[in-house]
């Protein structure tokens, strides 16, 4: 990969910065109808921006923040599917069972035990 593609991208693998560089900056910059802003975060609610004074634009910025947002929801997952996996990570202790219907219980994303087969819905 040239020179190029990899300025301002260094801490990135090779195949992470060409990512960036075809799916988010090149996009932006061959349109040139609309701006575009990726908002990346660590708790997982990453953010997709475009501004466009044009009705091409704002298809084209579309059609590429929809693109980008999916991309992003395939590699990361949302908040909650985040906050979940790292729990899961941690490893989950026996919350035991519903007194209710007998169900195994889950943790909520707040830490709370709550019945799998929601029975007292």
């Amino acid at each position: 990969m040239n020179d190029k593609v990899l300025e301002g991208y260094q801490d990135l693998t090779e195949s992470d910065a060409k990512w960036i560089q075809d799916n988010v900056v090149a996009p932006v910059e061959e349109s040139g109808e609309f701006e575009g802003e990726l908002f990346l975060s660590s708790d997982g609610k990453n953010t997709v921006h475009i501004k466009a004074s044009t009705k091409e634009g704002r298809k084209a910025g579309l059609t590429w923040a929809k693109s980008l947002y999916d991309k992003l929801m395939h590699t990361y997952g949302s908040k909650q599917s985040i906050s979940v996996k790292e729990y899961a990570k941690e490893g989950q202790p026996d919350l035991g069972k519903c007194v209710k219907c007998g169900a195994e219980n889950k943790m909520s994303s707040k830490g709370k035990a709550y019945c799998s087969a929601l029975c007292w819905i």
